[in-house]
């Protein structure tokens, strides 16, 4: 699932998301090294999903 997809999640679809993303993140950091092009993407991907959360998180308080 693409990340810009997230907008129409909940936050605790979004949370999850999350999770998927950090767990693929790791494996992908193990396999091709944390400098990897691939890696970098996988982690760009995963602060997008974090920031999203955040903005939500903020707007609750």
């Amino acid at each position: 699932m693409m990340p810009y997809l997230h907008m129409e999640k909940n936050d605790d679809e979004l949370f999850d998301e999350i999770q998927r993303y950090r767990k693929k993140m790791y494996v992908t950091a193990e396999g091709y090294g944390r400098g990897s092009e691939r890696t970098i993407k996988e982690s760009q991907n995963l602060d997008k999903l974090i920031v999203e959360y955040m903005r939500r998180q903020a707007k609750v308080s």
